[in-house]
């Protein structure tokens, strides 16, 4: 049975500005992931405002939910994503796959983001 994420993020990290990095970052890879990858994104027309509730849904449910497929996450996070969306013009299908994307990112960083750490 799908367990309910635990929702946490750094505290650098909302859907409504792009992070700027403090003096003491604790997750210094990850920030540096998101801001190049959102910049990519941004080539082709996407503001933060599209992109940031993704990659912080993403940073949100990394542990809980990958790199599981099924066991009914994605139905989940498609509910959390109509309900955190804001105003992004993104539908759950092109937010989803940023979701991946971050998680396969978080995945790879040495050591683990700090808010994805299970309680």
């Amino acid at each position: 049975m799908y367990r309910q994420p635990q929702i946490t993020a750094p505290a650098w990290l909302n859907a409504h500005t792009p992070p700027l990095l403090p003096a003491r970052h604790s997750c210094p890879g990850l920030q540096a992931w998101l801001l190049a990858d959102y910049q990519r994104r941004a080539r082709s027309g996407l503001r933060w405002s599209d992109v940031g509730p993704a990659y912080l849904i993403a940073v949100q449910c990394h542990r809980a939910c990958w790199p599981s497929d099924g066991d009914g996450w994605d139905d989940t996070l498609a509910e959390h994503w109509e309900a955190a969306r804001g105003d992004s013009r993104l539908d759950w299908s092109q937010a989803r796959s940023i979701v991946q994307e971050a998680w396969h990112a978080i995945a790879s960083l040495p050591g683990e983001a700090p808010a994805t750490r299970r309680q």
